[in-house]
């Protein structure tokens, strides 16, 4: 799947894994390496044993980082979802996403609340968590990323000024 030599950012993998997540665009497409492109392994001893929501991706500061929220957790107590369920969404991370503004109503009553879209896509893919809503004025692009068990996190492609992840 790779022609060419590709740019990334490392993020957790699983618990002793990383992925790189290579971001599309001019920088990255088209290009075929002069040399061909090797595969450099790197033992880095034995594996701490600290649980894999330690392990989070790396954050910029130039972007807006966000955690990506659908209550995967009650669904899969309530047996309305299968860990399964929860793994194909947690594969989309690497995929290009748009944050909208909107408003949820819950038993009735309307609420701030931010929708969570891959691009190309007319379904709701998740949300923003509840905390996190404030920092959203407008709707953004950005790219998902793995973070905890049962989260992804959104980061967008332009920074955002006084916002914090």
């Amino acid at each position: 799947m790779v022609t060419s030599e590709l740019t990334g950012v490392l993020v957790s993998g699983g618990q002793y894994a990383l992925k790189v997540l290579c971001p599309l665009g001019a920088d990255n497409q088209g290009v075929r390496p002069s040399r061909p492109l090797g595969v450099k392994t790197v033992l880095i001893g034995e594996p701490d044993p600290v649980p894999e929501e330690e392990y989070l991706p790396a954050r910029s500061r130039k972007g807006l980082c966000l955690e990506v929220v659908n209550g995967w957790q009650s669904k899969i107590n309530n047996r309305k979802a299968r860990p399964v369920d929860l793994d194909r969404w947690k594969a989309m991370a690497g995929s290009k996403a748009v944050i909208r503004p909107t408003t949820f109503v819950r038993a009735g009553v309307p609420e701030p609340a931010v929708a969570v879209y891959l691009n190309g896509h007319a379904d709701q893919f998740g949300w923003i968590a509840k905390g996190q809503i404030g920092a959203v004025k407008q709707e953004m692009r950005g790219y998902l990323a793995r973070m905890g068990q049962y989260t992804l996190e959104f980061i967008g492609d332009q920074p955002e000024q006084g916002a914090h992840s």
